[in-house]
C-alpha cells in the first residue's frame, strides 16, 4: 500500500550545489609589514588583520562578511614572531557557524566556516627575518569540519613543499567550482596525490557529525553535561569559557544540534566567539548562547550582561553561577525558577528520584538519558582507535556510529517530553491544525 507513495526527502539545511563556496586567505598585508621596516615586532599592536586574497565559486549562495569572518578566526589579534624565538605554536583549527532567516523569513541564511591558522617565514627587504600569522579558510553551508581541515593541511602541505604538479591557484579553482555538495550522493575525490580519498557522506534530513562527538561531550562530566543541555533546552543566556577556541566553539556546536528539532530559533543562529574584551559590549538583545576564547576567572564584570545567570568553564568543568541582584523582580522570579530547575535535575542525576508537582516523568526521561550516556561512552572507550589524532576533528566508520547512537539519545528524549507537554492535545484531520482535547478539559475540571 505504501510502496507506491513517493516522499521528497531534503538534506538538513541544504540548497547549494557547491561543497565549498570560498576559499579565502587571512593575515597581514606584505604591504604594512613593508612599512615598517626592521620595527615590526614594536609596531605590531598598528597593524590589523585582513582579507589578503579570495576564491569566490561561480554561484555562491551566500554574501561573505571579511570583517566578521576574520573577528572569529583571530578573536585576539595574533603575534608575529621573530625568527630567533622558540618553537612555533602548532597549526591550530577554528569552527563557526551561522543559520538565519532571510530578510522575507522565506528561507535560511546558512554558513559554516573551518578556518586553518598557521606561521609562515618572511624575510624583509632589510634582511630581518619574521613568522608571520596566516589562516586559511573555507566557507560553505555545510559543516564538513574534519574534510575541511583535511583540504587545508594538505594545501598547506603543498604550499610549504612545493611538490605539486598542478598550480596551486587551479586547484584552488577545481576545489570550489568543480566538487558538488553531498546532496543527492555520497561523494569520494580524489583531490591530492599520494593521498587518501576524501569520503563526504551523503546528507539527510537529520544533523550530520563528521568529528568526535563523543569525545567533545565528554569535555563536561555527564551530569554536568547534561545541566548545561537543560539550560539550552531552556534557552537561558549563557557564556562558555576556553582559552581553546576548537574546543570552545565546536562544545556550543553539539548542544545546537543535539537539540534538533529546537535548534530552529534565533538564540541558535550563530555558533560563535568573543574575546574577552568584548564582554564590556553586554547582552544581545535576545537570548543567546556565546563562547569567550579565554579562561575564566571570578573578577570578570558582567554588570553589562542583564539576563547573564551562569557561565560554563570547560577548563574547570564546571557551571558558575554569576547572577547578581540588581532589583529586577522579573530577573529575580526566573533566577529562582531556574535554580529550582537545575537542582531538581541534579537530584534526579544523584539518583535521589524526587517528585514534585507531579513531573517524575522527568526523572525517569533524564535517568535514561543518562544511562543511555555511560553506555555509548563505554561502548566508545572499549573501541576507541589507536593512531588517532589527539583532537576532535577526526571520523571512522565506528565514529560515525557513535555519533548516530548520541544523537538519537538526545532526539529520543525530546520525543518523550514532547508527549507529555502536548499530550491535551491532538491533529484536527480535517482542518490540519492542533487542537485542544477535550476530554482533558473535562478531567481538568474534575
Amino acid at each position: 500500500m505504501y510502496e507506491d507513495i513517493s516522499i521528497k526527502l531534503n538534506p538538513y539545511l541544504g540548497k547549494s550545489n557547491n561543497l565549498i563556496e570560498i576559499f579565502a586567505i587571512f593575515g597581514y598585508r606584505e604591504n604594512m609589514l613593508l612599512e615598517y621596516g626592521s620595527n615590526i615586532i614594536r609596531n605590531q599592536d598598528n597593524l590589523d588583520v585582513s582579507l589578503i586574497s579570495c576564491v569566490i565559486s561561480d554561484l555562491p549562495s551566500n554574501t561573505f562578511n571579511p570583517l566578521l569572518i576574520q573577528k572569529q578566526i583571530y578573536p585576539e589579534k595574533p603575534k608575529i614572531i621573530e625568527y630567533q624565538q622558540a618553537t612555533l605554536p602548532k597549526p591550530s583549527s577554528v569552527v563557526f557557524y551561522s543559520c538565519f532567516d532571510s530578510l522575507d523569513a522565506k528561507s535560511k541564511i546558512t554558513y559554516a566556516c573551518y578556518a586553518l591558522r598557521f606561521y609562515e617565514k618572511y624575510t624583509h627587504p632589510c634582511s630581518r627575518i619574521y613568522y608571520v600569522p596566516k589562516a586559511f579558510l573555507i566557507f560553505s553551508q555545510y559543516p564538513y569540519f574534519t574534510t575541511y581541515r583535511y583540504i587545508c593541511q594538505n594545501l598547506l602541505e603543498i604550499i610549504k613543499n612545493n611538490n605539486s604538479n598542478i598550480p596551486i591557484e587551479l586547484l584552488i579553482f577545481l576545489l570550489i567550482n568543480c566538487v558538488p555538495s553531498p546532496i543527492m550522493n555520497n561523494l569520494s575525490i580524489k583531490l591530492f596525490p599520494n593521498k587518501p580519498e576524501m569520503y563526504i557522506q551523503k546528507l539527510t534530513g537529520y544533523p550530520y557529525v563528521d568529528f568526535d562527538l563523543c569525545k567533545i561531550l565528554n569535555i563536561l562530566p555527564i551530569n554536568e553535561f547534561i545541566k548545561v543541555y537543560i539550560l539550552i533546552f531552556l534557552e537561558e543566556t549563557l557564556l562558555f569559557f576556553s582559552p581553546n577556541t576548537i574546543k570552545l566553539n565546536l562544545f556550543m556546536f553539539i548542544l545546537n544540534i543535539l537539540n534538533y528539532p529546537f535548534n530552529d530559533t534565533m538564540y541558535n543562529w550563530h555558533i560563535k566567539s568573543i574575546n574577552i574584551k568584548d564582554l564590556a559590549n553586554g547582552d544581545e538583545a535576545v537570548s543567546s548562547f556565546r563562547g569567550v576564547n579565554a579562561p575564566y576567572n571570578n573578577n570578570l564584570n558582567f554588570s553589562n550582561f542583564k539576563y547573564l545567570k551562569y557561565i560554563i568553564d570547560l577548563e574547570s568543568k564546571k557551571i558558575q553561577t554569576v547572577f547578581k541582584n540588581t532589583g529586577n523582580q522579573k530577573i529575580l522570579k526566573e533566577f529562582e525558577e531556574i535554580n529550582i530547575v537545575l537542582d531538581y535535575v541534579q537530584k534526579i542525576l544523584s539518583n535521589k528520584r524526587p517528585v514534585i508537582n507531579n513531573s517524575a516523568f522527568l526523572a525517569e526521561y533524564i535517568l535514561s538519558l543518562k544511562n543511555k550516556l555511560i553506555i555509548i561512552n563505554n561502548e566508545y572507550k572499549l573501541n576507541r582507535e589507536n593512531n588517532i589524532p589527539d583532537d576532535f576533528l577526526h571520523i571512522s566508520e565506528n565514529i560515525n556510529i557513535i555519533n548516530r547512537k548520541i544523537q538519537e539519545t538526545f532526539y529520543d528524549f525530546i520525543l518523550n517530553i514532547l508527549v507529555v507537554l502536548y499530550k491535551d492535545y491532538e491533529l484536527d484531520a480535517n482542518k490540519f491544525n492542533i487542537i485542544k482535547k477535550k476530554i482533558m478539559l473535562i478531567i481538568s475540571i474534575l
